[in-house]
């Protein structure tokens, strides 16, 4: 759990690789792209009450844990499992969504209701970016990353 020194740090720095920030209004589905992107890449951390300016926001409404925690069982396959706290800066309520790197990659946004496989729905963090993969190669890479396809074995 990170302390305010260290999230005013993150701020300060701005958005990288491993840093993004959203304001309480976002979509539920662009939360779920940030949550898969670090999920599918190193892990990061999502500041929701912070602007892209670096402004703190602020969060107004209650119930964004839950929201958070639907969003990751929900929207996400396989679901994920981020760790969810609150901290208050310059009397403003902030939302520190740390996330681990995948073990179960790709993670994606599945089609309709039986979470069935969709790889256009799945996205990775580039820079300080969240980007649907491109190529066969870039999915060949998080299957290989989580241990599911081992090129060794595959027949030449």
């Amino acid at each position: 759990m990170l302390q305010e020194t260290e999230i005013l740090k993150l701020i300060e720095n701005g958005e990288n690789s491993y840093v993004e920030f959203k304001e309480e209004a976002v979509s539920n589905k662009k939360i779920a792209q940030e949550l898969i992107a670090f999920s599918n890449h190193k892990g990061g951390y999502l500041l929701l009450g912070v602007a892209d300016d670096k402004r703190i926001t602020g969060l107004v409404k209650d119930g964004n844990e839950e929201r958070i925690m639907n969003i990751s069982d929900d929207l996400i396959s396989p679901p994920i499992y981020p760790t969810y706290y609150e901290l208050k800066i310059d009397n403003k309520r902030i939302a520190v969504i740390e996330i681990e790197p995948g073990v179960n990659k790709p993670y994606f946004i599945p089609k309709g209701q039986g979470k069935i496989f969709n790889p256009n729905e799945i996205y990775i963090r580039q820079g300080s970016k969240t980007r649907k993969i491109k190529s066969r190669d870039e999915l060949q890479r998080l299957f290989q990353a989580s241990g599911n396809l081992q090129f060794e074995i595959s027949p030449a």
